[in-house]
């Protein structure tokens, strides 16, 4: 999708990755929550506004927290929310990686599919990962793995409205906005731009880098170097 694209979806990216809609996603927190020791070095990739990262640390505010995130309308919402020591990254993984440290803890949620259009790109990512992962560390992926149903997708996000707790004003608005972020998702799929990586991709690319596969559920997996 195009920079400006993120600066409309960052106004409301919160409202649709609300606990109440979408379960899954604070399943995936809960299950990093338990990697995390007090003082690890953790990276979180593409955080966005930081609406989970933040969960992270309400429970573990010692971790030594890099976020990337390389829109600027996010990343204003996520440093305007995370601890002033946290180190920020405002650019891509491949430009940020090189200068990292080791870290314990690599988190990935929704984001990988916009990396690459080359899998073989996603193979040496993984192996760059691997050499920049401290040993007993972890990598945490939550992933996009299939076009939008647009149809599907607004009716359910209409059924729920009530949990939002907003006018029907803000909710149409809002909504529409947000079909058209789907839409726009959709479109980068069909062009080639975004990758939707199957999960035997997904546990080839690691497993081949050095990881080991320990849990997987659905579209979250967890590899340990």
């Amino acid at each position: 999708m195009k920079p400006e694209t993120y600066k409309y979806y960052s106004r409301i990216y919160d409202l649709f990755t609300n606990d109440l809609l979408f379960p899954q996603n604070l399943q995936f927190t809960l299950k990093v929550l338990r990697l995390l020791s007090r003082n690890d070095k953790v990276t979180d990739v593409g955080g966005g506004t930081a609406y989970y990262t933040s969960k992270l640390l309400t429970l573990f505010p010692r971790v030594e927290l890099t976020f990337i995130e390389p829109s600027p309308e996010m990343m204003a919402i996520a440093r305007a929310r995370l601890p002033a020591k946290t180190y920020f990254l405002q650019e891509n993984f491949d430009e940020a990686l090189p200068a990292l440290p080791e870290q314990d803890l690599f988190i990935f949620q929704r984001c990988l599919y916009s990396f690459y259009s080359s899998l073989e790109l996603y193979q040496q990512m993984a192996r760059r990962l691997y050499e920049k992962t401290a040993p007993e560390g972890w990598l945490a992926i939550y992933e996009i793995g299939e076009r939008y149903d647009i149809e599907q997708m607004t009716g359910f996000i209409t059924k729920s409205k009530e949990a939002l707790k907003i006018s029907e004003a803000q909710f149409q608005e809002s909504l529409d906005l947000f079909i058209q972020v789907l839409k726009k998702f959709n479109d980068a799929v069909d062009k080639k731009i975004f990758t939707l990586l199957p999960p035997e991709e997904i546990e080839a690319f690691f497993v081949s880098a050095g990881f080991s596969l320990l849990d997987r559920d659905n579209a979250s997996y967890f590899f340990k170097k």
